[in-house]
């Protein structure tokens, strides 16, 4: 399955979900998410631009494959997602005796809106700040799907969008947080 998504930092989280309930959005849910990311023993996904995560969301509990980005305007990237719900213990075992270490948490309190096969999420993201990820699954061809959230981008006005993950928006956060330290 492709994932094709598209993120962008929002300053004011009231005015977009008036936006979002305006042009036809629908409410979902409010949850509270926490991602583990684990780093690959011979290969750095830093690197190679993929992911290995473990989400856990109440009960359930989530483990995704996720590939290099396949584009230049979004994070369009072939996602697998199996559900380990009562199996997350023997899978952290398994996934850490072949090597893999944790390498990052991303905590998020998460609201999910939908607009046709459109999913939004208002991410409040520990660390980082508020974030809208707009995101649908696709079979094949993205290109469609990728015009629809880019145009729904510009009409919620938000013209600054990052193709980076939390976990590279963490790291690189913390790279700049430690050189604000050595300065003083």
């Amino acid at each position: 399955m492709i994932e094709v998504e598209a993120k962008a930092p929002v300053k004011n989280p009231i005015s977009i979900k008036n936006s979002l309930i305006k042009i036809g959005s629908s409410f979902v849910e409010s949850r509270k998410e926490r991602d583990e990311y684990f780093q690959h023993p011979c290969r750095d996904f830093t690197i190679t631009d993929e992911a290995l995560r473990i989400r856990r969301v109440g009960k359930q509990v989530l483990m995704t494959y996720k590939g290099p980005k396949l584009d230049q305007k979004t994070k369009t990237r072939e996602e697998i997602t199996l559900s380990i719900s009562k199996q997350y213990s023997l899978a952290k075992s398994l996934i850490q005796r072949l090597g893999f270490k944790k390498a990052i948490e991303v905590v998020k309190q998460r609201e999910v809106y939908r607009l046709g096969k459109l999913e939004i999420c208002l991410d409040d993201v520990q660390g980082l700040g508020t974030y809208l990820e707009i995101e649908v699954r696709v079979a094949k061809d993205f290109e469609d799907a990728k015009k629809k959230i880019l145009l729904l981008l510009d009409k919620l006005k938000l013209k600054e969008t990052t193709r980076q993950s939390y976990v590279e928006l963490l790291n690189e956060k913390k790279v700049l947080d430690s050189k604000l330290v050595n300065y003083k």
